[in-house]
């Protein structure tokens, strides 16, 4: 998959960044409506995982749209 998006993050302390990542997997987490997104971070340069739910604003930077749910978004390519 080529995805790339920018997304809007709140890490567990309330910090709120803007990142462009590369998603590599996602993990489902059993009976709940959350993903694990597992990519590639530009800002930190390095493979990082963010939960679906902190992922406040998303764009697809290769259409230019947003996205309303990044967890379910991936979870129908994967």
């Amino acid at each position: 998959k080529d995805e790339y998006f920018e997304i809007e993050y709140c890490d567990v302390n309330g910090e709120i960044t803007n990142r462009k990542i590369r998603p590599i997997s996602i993990k489902l987490i059993q009976s709940s409506p959350d993903v694990f997104v597992n990519a590639f971070c530009e800002l930190r340069n390095e493979e990082r995982t963010f939960l679906s739910s902190r992922i406040l604003a998303v764009t697809n930077l290769k259409t230019n749209r947003t996205v309303k749910d990044l967890g379910q978004y991936l979870r129908s390519k994967y």
